[in-house]
């Protein structure tokens, strides 16, 4: 990804069609050509306010340089100056979180008086190979089981609804900090402009048994939801499921990136795609740790 370019789930509008608009706080601050920008969901508890990052955003915390010329030290010397005016800025709150790319892994200069780094990691796959090389590089057991349900099961577009009924059911993003109210406009609007290409994995019945959406920004195809019908037995469709969407991704010119997970199970799932495993910086910030123990509870 172009450092220089502002990502898509940066656009003000997709914030506003996504996320509860009075909940949204935006940052930005500007040095000699030099922009950062970040984004939160405010969350109050017990009068404590509190910064999260906003769900299915794959980082909330965003450097561009003017300058593209300039060297990695200056380019360094100034993203180090815009931490310091975001540090001063998290005074006004009692827990905040955000995550960087993995591009980008800028971290010393903000480090310390209650701010912490955790790595985290993401699996891409780069368009540098043809599908038959990225096949035979799979774990041999994900070969076999994509093979094997090559008949069993069919790949096709998913509706609107579809998705968005699964999603309200899925036990982790009926408590996200989405706008359930929203769901239905904001996949019919980029889904029709295209910015996200929906996929779903059906049996001989019809049986819709999990859908994917990619995220397509820049040449990067992100995996952006993946969400599965637990009752449904068949783990083999949603990696026969997963493979067409690396495809996809391979055919039209993107990166496929998994989008990272903290999750061991999911981070098992995706090393099975052989992809290559990249780093990520991960901040906390806490005025006390009263604090930080009532956001644990309260998540």
């Amino acid at each position: 990804m172009n450092l220089n370019t502002i990502p898509i789930f940066f656009n003000h509008d997709w914030q506003n069609s996504l996320y509860k608009t009075d909940s949204i706080l935006r940052l930005k601050y500007e040095y000699k050509g030099s922009t950062l920008e970040s984004v939160f969901i405010i969350k109050k508890i017990l009068g404590f306010k509190l910064l999260q990052i906003p769900n299915l955003m794959p980082f909330n915390f965003h450097f561009t340089h003017s300058e593209p010329e300039q060297s990695d030290y200056n380019a360094y010397k100034k993203e180090a100056i815009l931490l310091s005016q975001m540090r001063k800025e998290l005074n006004n709150f009692s827990f905040a979180q955000w995550k960087n790319s993995s591009n980008n892994l800028t971290t010393v200069p903000i480090m310390g008086h209650g701010v912490n780094c955790f790595w985290r990691q993401t699996g891409i796959i780069k368009n540098n190979k043809n599908t038959n090389q990225i096949f035979e590089s799979l774990f041999f057991k994900t070969r076999n089981s994509i093979q094997s349900e090559l008949n069993a099961f069919e790949i096709k577009s998913v509706s609107i609804n579809q998705i968005s009924e699964l999603f309200l059911k899925d036990k982790y993003y009926s408590k996200s900090n989405i706008n359930k109210n929203n769901l239905v406009p904001f996949f019919t609007k980029y889904i029709h402009g295209e910015q996200l290409t929906p996929f779903g994995v059906f049996d001989e019945n019809d049986v819709l048994h999990s859908f994917a959406l990619l995220l397509k920004d820049n040449n990067i195809a992100y995996l952006w939801l993946n969400i599965i019908q637990h009752d449904l037995v068949s783990r083999n469709a949603n990696k026969k499921l997963l493979w067409h969407c690396i495809v996809y991704a391979m055919d039209n010119g993107y990166d496929f990136n998994f989008d990272g997970s903290i999750n061991p199970t999911l981070d098992k799932i995706f090393r099975a795609y052989n992809p290559e495993i990249k780093p990520y910086p991960m901040f906390s910030y806490t005025s006390n740790k009263l604090v930080k123990i009532l956001y644990d509870l309260w998540k």
